[in-house]
């Protein structure tokens, strides 16, 4: 008798408190996939529609050079600007992001604060010595390649052009 009492408690509790939760969660998820499913064909319509609108502007790039470079170099510069753009965006998306900034040592570590201290010019956080030095004599270069791969970008589209004007 006990047994089926508490069954009963716990089927009333389950029926009052537990299965409104499960059906709100239900409701909450299946919304945030309705939501999730709508962004993904905007994204998905938006990009054709973009990737249309490039593939315009390309024929009509290639149009506007071609009383210059002919209608082959026109083609070939265009196509190869196209190919360095793709390059130069594969680039920027596998490049590695940079590693995590250390954690500031705590004022209340003296022994910490010192050997912080050891390699920065104050232990507050200041820049390390010489890296002033040292991004001086890159050039400020090495922090990105994205200045490096846009002087690559645009050498090689002068070489296209070239190129194309020759054929």
């Amino acid at each position: 008798m006990l047994k089926a009492s508490l069954t009963a408690l716990l089927d009333v509790v389950a029926m009052r408190f537990v299965m409104p939760a499960i059906e709100r969660g239900r409701a909450n998820v299946e919304a945030t996939v309705r939501r999730a499913v709508v962004l993904a064909i905007a994204l998905v319509a938006g990009g054709l529609l973009a990737l249309i609108g490039f593939i315009f502007l390309l024929v009509a790039l290639t149009l506007v050079l071609t009383p210059y470079l002919g209608p082959a170099g026109a083609a070939g510069a265009v196509g190869g600007g196209v190919v360095l753009l793709g390059a130069l965006v594969a680039l920027i998306a596998t490049r590695r992001s940079a590693p995590p900034a250390p954690q500031p040592v705590a004022a209340s570590d003296p022994l910490g604060a010192l050997i912080a201290g050891l390699g920065s010019r104050k232990a507050a956080g200041g820049p390390a010595r010489g890296a002033e030095t040292e991004a001086a004599a890159e050039g400020g270069a090495g922090s990105s390649p994205l200045p490096a791969a846009l002087a690559l970008t645009a050498g090689a589209l002068l070489a296209g052009i070239v190129l194309g004007r020759r054929i």
